[in-house]
This record gives C-alpha cells, structure tokens and sequence, in this order.
C-alpha cells in the first residue's frame, strides 16, 4: 500500500491564513536547519523541476506537510526544527500532530463530485490569453483535458496506476468553473510584476474515489490545485 507521511500543524490563532504563508513565514524564519526538501529545493537551494513530492497544503486551523514515501524520513526527522520556526513568534501557539495515510485512485460504481481549489492553469502567456477569450463551454472542454492530463501526472507522482484515469477518460467531466483572481509572479530583485498566471475553482465528477491528498496545476508544494469531495448541498 502506498501512504503519504503528514505532519499538521494546529494553530490557536483565529485568522485565516493560506498554506502558502506558513510555508513563507517558516522558510524567512532564519531557521537554517530547516531542510531545503521541505521547501521542495536541493542542496543548492534551486528549485526541483520535477512534480513536488513534498507539500504544504491548508488544513484545519493550519497547514499539513504532506510527502511522499521517498522523503518520508526527511519530513519526521524535521519536526523539531520547523517547531522551532514558530516557537518565539506570534504563531508560537500550535499543536502537531503525525500521522501516515493511504494514497490511492479507485474506480467505484458512484459519480463522485470534486472541487479543485485555487488551480494555476500550467500554460504558456500566449495561451492563456486565448483561453480566456474563448467561451465558457470552450474553456470547460479544454480545462477538461488539463484536468485529465494533471491527473494523470499526480498519480504517476504517487506511484499510484494511473490507467484508472485513461480508462475514465470520457466520464471525467468538469461541471463549473470560478474565475478567480489571477497570481502575480514577481521578479526577486525588482518586486515587479514580471507574469501573470491564469487561477480558477475547478468543479468536476467522475467514477473514481481519491484517497489522500490530491492536487492540480502548478505550485503544487504551496498548496495550489487541491481536490476535496464535495458535500451534497454544498
């Protein structure tokens, strides 16, 4: 059985904040015995190309570090140290919990009804100004092939059989699709808006079940693209 390694932390604190923060604020913490893993960079603190294997993603009052089994250890071994980067802070009041958790795809006889948050359309400038010009079906026709393709890619991430996805192509169907507002990648060394990515709320059925965390898009190590059940009535 494949399992992803989490580590969540719990805050006391009432505000709401992303995954992506979190991850900022432990990564500008001075704390240097943080792992460059955890931040998905090599030693050479650059970043890995390859689809993330170690995410920060929003959780109950918090955030989760989910990893694969390859980093597994990397991410237990760092429990300390990423306590330490909000220990004297005004996050200083947290609990952490560790557990281990099946990941899996598993085609069921139901239509299941998903919502993939705050996806990064992974496209070149060129075409997602095209996208947006054409119509909401066109653009839900498209987004469902990326969908499929991002599905295909998160299970070949995981380790998990992807062909559940290639044999349910056709009942992979995206049903609404939210605009939100776009994210703005800034240039490190004049704070300028260098580029603009496309971002939506993406919501799709199909026959399969998701066990663990799954996610689509870009950016997926902040905590990007990721896919929930969505409950009956809402």
């Amino acid at each position: 059985m494949l399992e992803q390694h989490v580590i969540k932390f719990g805050f006391e604190s009432r505000e709401k904040r992303s995954a992506e923060y979190y991850r900022g604020f432990a990564a500008n913490s001075g704390n240097r015995s943080l792992p460059n893993i955890l931040f998905w960079r090599n030693s050479d603190n650059k970043s890995i190309c390859e689809t993330p294997e170690v995410r920060w993603v929003p959780s109950y009052k918090g955030f989760s570090i989910v990893a694969s089994e390859e980093f597994g250890e990397d991410l237990n071994s760092s429990v300390s140290q990423l306590m330490g980067a909000f220990l004297g802070t005004e996050l200083n009041a947290f609990e952490v919990a560790r557990r281990s958790q099946r990941v899996d795809a598993v085609e069921v006889d139901d239509i299941i009804s998903y919502r993939a948050s705050r996806v990064i359309y992974d496209a070149s400038k060129r075409a997602v100004s095209a996208f947006r010009e054409k119509s909401v079906k066109e653009q839900k026709e498209i987004l469902t092939e990326y969908l499929k393709a991002e599905l295909i890619r998160e299970a070949e991430c995981w380790g998990v059989d992807e062909s559940v996805f290639i044999d349910n192509a056709n009942h992979i169907i995206v049903q609404e699709v939210l605009s939100l507002a776009p994210v703005k990648v800034k240039d490190k060394s004049s704070s300028e808006t260098k580029r603009v990515l496309a971002r939506y709320d993406i919501k799709f059925s199909m026959p399969i079940q998701l066990k663990g965390v799954w996610q689509v898009g870009r950016q997926r190590s902040k905590g990007y693209g990721v896919i929930r059940p969505e409950h009956k009535g809402g």
